[in-house]
């Protein structure tokens, strides 16, 4: 193999590295195989987190109102676009690596998508402009469908499924779905509902049994063809309110599920060869007493619960539902006026059988001051309460945006101040210090006796004195406090050695040996 083809690989194998530790390369991480909005990092809980990293303000210079999109996360750089402008960030340390700018701007929700080294970014005038991340360039831009991009994306074997919204008047609109090929942004087919108009806000597509589905704000749910221009099924799930929430799918109930903007939650289960199985489509209600009820929230779902966000009778709201016949375990009460709009985070980081299973859910809140807040959630639990994790200490605003983790745990997500958070995962217990070892070790014979002193690094350590006679074996004497001991004759030659030992956290930490020293006698 010559030089170029091995510099060739070698690049391609680094990158292919910094690709698989990627996380969260799209909204709640929806692939349609389960699992979504679900991480097994250990996530900041209580007083383990909820400390701020780093925060980033990309607020537009002219003081036009814009918002973050959503981070995407890949190895240790992130991505975020506002406005006309997209940056890559160094995750750690928050400061912008690179910048580009767009072919138009983004609108007030933006959810990219990353596919490869591709990153399809969803721009107004209802287009996907696609970036090469490796140099910051743009690929592609695809036509425009008009309105605003405002659904989620969805990929699946070189396909990008997404919609628009053009709003008519109120909350009433229209609009386009439609799939387009990631390859060149070419259109492969494009769907609307002349007699049930609606647009795309904040809902999007997910895949199963070779079939893609989609909501909007006509409250149809439609089975249409990945590739071609054929839809299979409708159902409409309301025709009272819109739908404004992504899909979920779980594998245990082998359903796909979503809620209306008044609460009502649908679980809707799918055959394997992807027929909507319309007779057995279960409804209940996120907060079934309240009087009143707003939700936008995408369920999560996770050990047979499901998880949503809502507004009900003024109050923000998290559920806590039975996955299968959608029965309400409990609400955690959140804030006045705090509508929780966010797709919660679910982490299975400290999940076991002694805790039952116990998880922690993330949400964020429509209220200032716009920070986390967490829920701990058993398989036993019939209650709970939302606790606050992080509380900006600046830029305090209203707040749409989901949480999302990368592999270390650390949280990121922004508020409507365009002030991106990342805010520290647990607490790593840094590994014991080791005391340093005994130094100034001093050896003199007086007739039959040997007098040996020596220093100590530290008060709170003792001294463990190993001494040898002659063949016999090693010996050991632990001194406390003192730093003397007099060791008397038994055979002509006497090794010794020391070290140094402190107790922490209830365990002993022991510092290196010293080397060996040889006494003679005579």
């Amino acid at each position: 193999m010559n030089q170029r083809k091995k510099t060739i690989l070698c690049l391609f194998l680094i990158f292919s590295t910094a690709l698989l530790l990627c996380s969260f390369t799209t909204f709640r991480q929806e692939t349609g195989n389960g699992s979504a909005s679900v991480v097994t990092a250990r996530t900041p809980v209580g007083k383990n987190g909820g400390r701020t990293i780093w925060t980033r303000s990309f607020a537009s210079p002219d003081g036009s109102c814009t918002f973050n999109s959503d981070p995407v996360i890949c190895g240790s750089v992130l991505y975020i676009a506002n406005g006309q402008t997209l940056y890559q960030v160094d995750k750690k340390k928050g400061t912008v690596l690179h910048t580009m700018r767009l072919s138009a701007r983004t609108n007030a929700i933006c959810h990219m998508l990353l596919e490869g080294n591709s990153l399809m970014i969803p721009l107004s005038g209802g287009k996907i402009e696609c970036v090469d991340i490796r140099n910051m360039t743009s690929r592609w831009q695809s036509r425009a469908f008009g309105g605003q991009s405002l659904s989620t994306l969805y990929y699946k074997d070189g396909l990008l499924y997404a919609g628009t919204t053009v709003m008519t008047s109120g909350t009433d609109c229209t609009g386009v779905f439609y799939c387009i090929s990631t390859k060149d942004g070419s259109t492969q087919w494009t769907y609307e509902d002349p007699a049930h108009p609606g647009g795309y806000y904040g809902s999007g597509a997910i895949s199963r049994g070779g079939r893609l589905y989609f909501t909007g704000d006509n409250g149809i749910l439609v089975s249409h063809s990945l590739t071609k221009d054929t839809v299979y099924d409708t159902v409409p799930l309301t025709t009272k309110n819109g739908i404004r929430a992504g899909l979920t799918y779980d594998p245990g109930t082998a359903s796909l599920y979503t809620a209306d903007t008044e609460g009502t939650v649908y679980r809707i289960p799918i055959s394997g060869d992807g027929t909507i199985q319309k007779k057995n489509i279960r409804v209940s209600s996120a907060a079934p007493a309240a009087r009143s009820v707003h939700c936008t929230s995408t369920p999560a779902v996770c050990h047979g619960r499901l998880y949503i966000g809502c507004i009900a009778d003024g109050y923000g709201c998290l559920s806590v539902l039975d996955a299968r016949d959608l029965r309400l375990y409990y609400k955690a009460k959140g804030a006045k006026g705090a509508e929780i709009k966010s797709s919660p985070l679910l982490s299975t980081g400290y999940a076991s059988a002694k805790n039952n299973n116990r998880i922690y859910v993330y949400v964020s809140a429509n209220h200032p001051p716009g920070g986390i807040y967490y829920l701990a959630d058993e398989s036993t639990s019939v209650r709970g309460t939302l606790q606050t994790l992080y509380t900006p200490a600046k830029a305090k605003q209203y707040c749409m945006s989901s949480i999302t983790a990368d592999r270390e745990g650390n949280l990121y997500y922004s508020n409507d101040s365009n002030t991106l958070f990342a805010v520290a995962g647990p607490v790593k217990s840094a590994a014991a210090k080791k005391p340093g070892k005994p130094s100034g070790i001093k050896i003199k014979k007086k007739k039959t006796n040997i007098y040996i002193s020596w220093k100590k690094t530290t008060k709170k350590s003792q001294t463990i004195l190993y001494l040898k006679y002659g063949r016999g074996k090693w010996a050991k004497k632990v001194i406390k406090t003192k730093t003397k001991y007099r060791a008397g004759r038994k055979q002509n030659t006497l090794r010794l050695r020391f070290r140094c030992r402190i107790r922490r956290n209830k365990k002993w930490i022991y510092s290196d040996y010293t080397k060996t020293y040889k006494v003679k006698y005579r």
